[in-house]
């Protein structure tokens, strides 16, 4: 999290560093309204937003914070000095919900991050009528797989389980592709939720929108129409001379 006139800076892309700010004016509208209408101020937001570090140009006196590093930061076409603050309170990438608590509205949903003590876990906030969960201790969960558009964890919980991934829902588009018959949930407003069975699993989740497929199946036919029709021009053209040879 850059704070203050590091917020709108995006060179953070350049050294594959992850920014809750995101790096264009356009943001989903779920991530826009909590951003807009709860802000970082809530540290539940902050953890549910796998917030591990905070840099600023100004002091950060704050007990959920702790300063890590101290050095020069090239901004604005002049090195100045900055701070890293490690956030003491971050949450995994990957957690289990301890409680599930429906709150179908998005205006109530916005109300609840602005609780002072809100924590992602428990509750967390779903959309639908939630199923029975037993949070365990020996529940595990870890990324082994991440790229923009596939994302692979693997699970080992001895009680039925509901894992929350601080990646951002969308509603169409991806698709638990290991095991088609479990569905992503949106938790918490922006994050994914996925409802795991007692077991071992390795979970495939990917993205493939119905433009991409049909994207993928339009260009893979017309290059084989396209190689079609180059084949039958030379067997006509083939024809065509071996008729003409004859005639001579």
């Amino acid at each position: 999290l850059p704070l203050g006139r590091l917020a709108n800076e995006n060179r953070w892309a350049a050294f594959q560093i992850e920014s809750i700010m995101g790096y264009h004016p356009a943001k989903l509208f779920r991530y826009n309204k909590v951003k807009d209408e709860v802000g970082w101020n809530s540290l539940g937001v902050l953890q549910m937003l796998n917030v591990k570090y905070v840099l600023t140009l100004e002091e950060l006196p704050h007990p959920a914070f702790e300063e890590v590093f101290t050095g020069k930061l090239f901004h604005n076409g002049k090195f100045v000095n900055a701070k890293v603050y490690n956030f003491k309170q971050a949450l995994p990438r990957l957690f289990f919900a301890e409680h599930l608590e429906f709150i179908p509205k998005l205006t109530d949903q916005l109300s609840e991050y602005r609780q002072q003590g809100f924590y992602p876990k428990d509750p967390a906030i779903v959309e639908h009528s939630p199923q029975q969960i037993q949070p365990h201790p020996d529940a595990n969960a870890v990324i082994t797989y991440w790229s923009p558009d596939k994302i692979e964890i693997k699970v080992n919980t001895p009680t039925d389980q509901f894992l929350i991934l601080s990646e951002i829902y969308y509603p169409e588009g991806w698709d638990i592709t290991s095991h088609p018959q479990w569905k992503i949930h949106p938790v918490n407003t922006i994050l994914r939720g996925i409802y795991v069975p007692a077991g071992e699993y390795e979970i495939r989740m990917e993205f493939v929108p119905d433009d991409i497929r049909y994207g993928t199946f339009l260009t893979w036919g017309s290059t084989a129409i396209l190689i079609l029709f180059i084949l039958a021009g030379n067997f006509i053209k083939r024809k065509v001379n071996e008729s003409h040879t004859k005639t001579i």
